[in-house]
Formats: structure tokens, sequence, C-alpha cells
């Protein structure tokens, strides 16, 4: 047998995991008092998705202004691990391969700018096909 549990409406992760559980708990009473063993009741899979602005009656400007601030954050968050791996990459080579180790810092500000670019311009076409898509849902 397989059953979703759904909750709607909560602030926080903490307090959809409370209905969770409380709905949980009283389905495996059920069960038991059914006669089915503790032991041969399991959860399989468990995830958690948030709801977008767009299931709350959220303006459609904001809901793209906040899909490309997303996209920019991402964006940096990954250009910024990229350059820390970076570095750290050119470091150990520069030890194993006895080189000198520069960083450039006017190559980084290019290609984290080069980066931003690329994301906007990527941003600004998927916007396109993430309103079309917001639009169907409303």
């Amino acid at each position: 047998m397989t059953l979703g549990i759904i909750v709607n409406n909560t602030q926080t992760v903490q307090e959809a995991q409370s209905q969770i559980n409380t709905v949980n708990n009283a389905i495996i009473s059920a069960m038991e008092k059914l006669g089915i063993q503790k032991e041969d009741i399991s959860t399989s899979n468990y995830s958690i998705s948030p709801n977008y602005n767009y299931e709350i009656g959220a303006k459609e400007k904001d809901i793209l202004t906040q899909f490309l601030v997303e996209s920019v954050v991402m964006s940096l968050i990954g250009g910024l691990i990229g350059i820390a791996l970076g570095i750290s990459g050119a470091f150990l080579i520069s030890l194993v391969a006895n080189i000198p180790f520069v960083v450039s810092i006017p190559a980084i500000i290019i290609a984290v700018g080069y980066q931003l670019l690329s994301e906007l311009c990527l941003g600004h076409i998927l916007q396109g096909v993430q309103q079309n898509y917001l639009l169907s849902m409303l």
C-alpha cells in the first residue's frame, strides 16, 4: 500500500514536519488497530517541497522578480565555490609541479562578470518559459 501525506499553509519546515508526524502517527495507530504489525509498516520516501508564491496569489511581476533573484544568487554561490575550488586546485598543482602560484584578481572579476552576464541572459530567456508555465497554473 502506498500512502501520501500533504500539508499546506505552514510557515516553517518544522511546523510542516510536526503536522505530518501527527497525521502519520494517527495512520500507524489505525493500521495497528486493524492488526498490522508495527514491524510491517515502513516509510520508503520522505520529501519536503516548498509552495511557491504563485500558489498563494502573488502578482506575476513579483514571481518573475523572485525567479530572477534566485537565479543570480544561485549563480553567485556557484561562482564562489568555483573560485575557491579553482584557487585550491591551482595551489595544489603548484606545490606538486613546483611552479609559481599566482592569483589573478582581474581574471576572477572577468570570470564572475561573464558568469553573471550569462546567467542573466539565460534567466531572461527562461523567464518567458517560466512566465508561460506560471500563467498556465493561475
